[in-house]
């Protein structure tokens, strides 16, 4: 029963109350927006002072959705965009073989290689990530999210 959406909305003007909501929760779409700080502003203000907001985006993931797909960031670009609340936390996720793989099969390579071979590189590549630390993956991440806290005078 929870299947769909119970409301809709866009992310530019959500369709509630200032204050409303302890926790707004936002999860791969910062990428798929035109304006990335007015969502996260929208986001701000429908959270409660004090309230938490989260969001993961998109920073070396190729591109999806398209032709809605803008923006990718960097820790340091997503700090950016949630410059207006207090940041508790900045996460980045995605091993090295899981951004590879995406990106040979974005670009058409897994589909045209041969399995047995795209397989094995694969394996091969997948075996590297035990020599990348996740200081190492933070610049190269499949992607990048953030813990932030509304001001709880505001």
């Amino acid at each position: 029963q929870y299947q769909l959406p119970a409301v809709y909305g866009d992310v530019l003007k959500l369709p509630f109350r200032e204050n409303t909501f302890d926790l707004v929760f936002s999860q791969a779409v910062l990428e798929h927006v035109r304006d990335p700080f007015q969502a996260v502003e929208e986001m701000r203000r429908v959270a409660k002072p004090g309230g938490s907001v989260w969001a993961g985006m998109a920073f070396l993931q190729p591109v999806h959705a398209v032709p809605m797909h803008y923006f990718n960031a960097t820790v340091w670009g997503i700090e950016e965009l949630f410059r207006n609340l207090h940041i508790v936390k900045t996460a980045w996720f995605g091993e090295l073989s899981f951004t590879v793989d995406w990106l040979f099969k974005t670009a058409g390579v897994a589909e045209r290689a041969d399995r047995a071979e795209y397989a094995d590189l694969m394996q091969r590549i997948k075996s590297l990530d035990r020599l990348v630390s996740y200081e190492d993956l933070k610049g190269v991440a499949s992607g990048v999210s953030v813990e932030a806290l509304k001001s709880a005078e505001t």
